[in-house]
């Protein structure tokens, strides 16, 4: 076999070894530089084999050789003119391939022990790539628990988001329901002390009712209607306020038709005839943010079409309306039409909206 079939062979084998055990060529020169330190004072190098070494060691390490890099050599010196040579003669290879180079040789001629320090450094390199994968594993694994952690938070958190949402909402609905429930019995106790006054005005005005229907009829029998003061006589009103407004508002507030806005200079009259089932008028009113004038007249019936004449029950003047509620009664002077009258004249800028309600009782 020729010298160029040799170092054919031995750089075969040599890269079959590295890529046995995974090696680069860095790291196979790091393996060839411990065999060399434990080898060098051995029997495995010839001296060829040591200067070739020592030359290819410094044109990796130093670059091409230089006078000034290598140094005097004494003329008797042999070892270091021949190592001198050597290195020399390598010219300007580049150290990457001394390093080459040197793991080649090195394989060649300490095979055996070039070998187990690879397969160790081998085995290391793989232990660290595993050990990398696990930790690389372990750490996929982490977020991973991280990551549905972070979500079950989440999870946990909507949900007791939506439980306080559906407790305030059942708390407001049974605030609700609670005012509902006070609006009513409010409501109820309201009527149960105008029934104890219209109850109070009856026993009061018993004496009195029968003789006012026989004059009522009388009258209607006659087409008269006396109002100058002489033939009939007006009872006065009953008046009250009551400091509720805000749920008397809330009360009318469900009825459309006891809602009435009245523009700026504006006046509405609320027409409401007597019923024969009752002898007393109720009226009660209030309003949102504003006063109001207001007043009650009296109109007989007419005859043949034409219109009666009116009296006046309570007379027009501005009520604390956006205070409280303004409230009145009025015993029937005979059959006829109570006029009821919101008067906002008096306003130049603002609207009114009034609220109230009125009802007979027996």
């Amino acid at each position: 076999m020729g010298e160029a079939e040799a170092d054919q062979s031995s750089t075969a084998e040599s890269q079959s070894l590295w890529d046995r055990f995974q090696l680069t060529s860095e790291e196979s020169y790091q393996a060839a530089l411990e065999v060399y330190k434990r080898e060098k004072d051995g029997r495995h190098f010839t001296y060829t084999e040591k200067i070739r070494l020592s030359a290819l060691w410094r044109q990796s390490h130093h670059g091409p050789f230089t006078e000034e890099k290598f140094g005097e050599v004494g003329f008797f010196d042999f070892v270091g003119n021949d190592r001198r040579k050597a290195w020399q003669a390598l010219g300007d290879m580049k150290p990457e391939n001394a390093r080459n180079d040197f793991s080649k040789l090195l394989a060649t001629t300490c095979q055996q022990e070039m070998e187990e320090v690879c397969r160790k450094m081998g085995e290391a390199k793989q232990r660290a790539v595993e050990e990398q994968a696990r930790k690389a594993q372990e750490e996929a694994e982490r977020r991973a628990r991280e990551e549905a952690e972070r979500k079950e938070a989440e999870r946990r958190a909507r949900e007791e988001q939506e439980r306080r949402e559906r407790e305030a909402q059942q708390a407001a609905l049974l605030a609700q329901r609670q005012q509902d429930q006070s609006l009513m019995e409010r409501d109820r106790q309201q009527r149960a002390v105008i029934e104890a006054q219209r109850q109070q005005l009856q026993s009061s005005q018993q004496h009195k009712q029968h003789a006012d229907q026989q004059q009522q009829t009388q009258d209607t029998r006659n087409g008269q209607n006396q109002v100058d003061g002489e033939a009939i006589k007006i009872a006065t009103p009953e008046v009250w306020t009551r400091v509720d407004r805000a749920d008397f508002i809330a009360q009318m507030k469900q009825d459309p038709e006891a809602v009435i806005v009245l523009g700026h200079g504006e006046t509405v009259t609320v027409k409401a005839v007597t019923n024969p089932a009752g002898s007393r008028m109720f009226w009660e009113f209030a309003t949102e943010n504003y006063d109001l004038a207001f007043g009650v007249s009296f109109q007989w019936p007419g005859v043949d079409g034409a219109e009666g004449k009116a009296v006046e029950i309570l007379p027009s003047e501005r009520k604390q309306a956006h205070q409280m509620v303004i409230g009145g009664s009025h015993s029937y002077p005979g059959s006829g039409t109570y006029l009821i009258q919101f008067d906002n004249t008096y306003s130049v800028l603002r609207a009114k909206t009034v609220y109230y309600r009125v009802y007979y009782a027996a």
